[in-house]
């Protein structure tokens, strides 16, 4: 028994390697902003991202000086993005990468596209003055397309015109196909860069699977690939790949409207062309769209045109989501992911996502817009039918 007390003080200290908590300082300014309110937060990741060290902190801005009290569990750097409110002004920062130790923030411009700087962070510093130097012409691109869309939402309020609606649909395609250009490029120039690292994860997590992203991982180091975050984005990556462009779009193991258990297969669809829309009850996005979904369905659904809607309602809402089908007449197949379950597996984590698929089950677009989606229609389904009927009225 002499051995206990030496036992139990060995186990006490083991326990207390696992359990390391590192508590520290964020000291910050910032500039615009005198008096409010500052959040720490993670922006779009997803949580499993950062173990057990997610959180969402806060402080009280009082004279443009901040100080955030911050817990870690372990020493890695991880990104975050600061959220201001002040009276008259919010806004907020892009990546801001925090160590687990005191340290001194400078927040110069509150903007989505400007990083904080931390004189001592070097991951910060290419983060501020490489990366955010990359983007500055796009940046710009950017700000043009908010103020054009600024001036027509008080010309015209939410209801803008098909053709304005177009318009900003087909410039918005431009500027996020320029963004992903020149993250490539950077990429290539930045093999060993956990920027490059963290600023895919963050783009995975908002946009889902792109081809571009699995090239932009491919060209990282080992070292870098082989992190904790790496890893995890590699196995995010594969099984997000089901849904890229061109593949036929997976089975789910759904629920039909009476709970009743189905397999839904996009494969063997009788339509043409079929949008396969994720939503829930409480989106109020998605609930914006049903009109338009309503006038495309009747418009083009006896030539070729069909809807499937996947709810990811929690079970507790599943009355409200029968309700929203009811109320809102959405007459086509209705399906429930409960709890979304089957979407997470898919990486679908942004409400509504949709996917069009061809009469093969192909996806052949990701996050249509309607506007686009009744453009396209217009085009193949109209000159298909025309094309069909002139065909059957041939003479021998």
């Amino acid at each position: 028994m002499k051995f206990l007390p030496e036992l139990i003080i060995f186990l006490l200290f083991t326990i207390n390697l696992k359990a390391q908590i590192y508590t520290y300082s964020i000291k910050g300014q910032v500039k615009g902003i005198a008096d409010g309110k500052v959040y720490l937060y993670a922006g779009n990741f997803e949580r499993k991202y950062y173990g057990d060290n997610y959180s969402l902190d806060s402080a009280i801005v009082t004279n443009e000086k901040f100080e955030i009290k911050k817990v870690a569990f372990d020493r890695n750097i991880y990104p975050y993005r600061f959220l201001f409110k002040g009276v008259t002004l919010e806004g907020v920062t892009d990546l801001v990468f925090i160590t687990p130790r005191d340290q001194i923030v400078i927040v110069d411009t509150i903007s989505e596209y400007i990083a904080p700087r931390i004189d001592s962070s070097a991951i910060q510093n290419e983060m501020k003055f490489e990366f955010n130097g990359a983007f500055r012409e796009f940046v710009n691109e950017v700000n043009d397309l908010n103020d054009f869309e600024n001036t027509l939402f008080k010309k015209f309020g939410r209801d803008l015109p098909k053709d304005d609606l177009l318009s900003v649909d087909i410039r918005r395609k431009i500027v996020s196909s320029k963004s992903d250009s020149l993250f490539l490029i950077y990429a290539t120039k930045h093999t060993v860069s956990y920027v490059v690292l963290w600023k895919l994860i963050e783009l995975f997590c908002a946009n889902g699977y792109k081809e571009g992203y699995y090239a932009a991982y491919k060209m990282l180091s080992k070292d870098v690939q082989n992190s904790l975050a790496g890893r995890l984005l590699l196995n995010d990556l594969d099984a997000a790949k089901v849904l890229s462009l061109n593949n036929v779009f997976p089975s789910l193991n759904l629920k039909n409207e009476a709970s009743e258990n189905v397999v839904f297969n996009a494969a063997v669809l009788a339509s043409k062309y079929t949008l396969i829309d994720f939503w829930f009850s409480s989106c109020s996005p998605c609930l914006k769209q049903f009109p338009i979904y309503k006038t495309l369905f009747s418009d083009y659904g006896a030539l070729g045109f069909g809807i499937v809607g996947v709810s990811v309602d929690r079970s507790k809402d599943i009355s409200k989501w029968r309700s929203v089908i009811k109320e809102k007449h959405l007459d086509w197949n209705q399906y429930l992911d409960e709890n979304g379950t089957i979407s997470d597996s898919l990486h679908i984590s942004s409400f509504p996502t949709n996917f069009l698929l061809d009469s093969k089950g192909k996806i052949i677009a990701k996050n249509i817009s309607p506007a686009s989606l009744e453009g396209y229609l217009k085009t193949k389904l109209s000159f298909e039918n025309i094309y069909d009927k002139i065909k059957t009225t041939e003479p021998e």
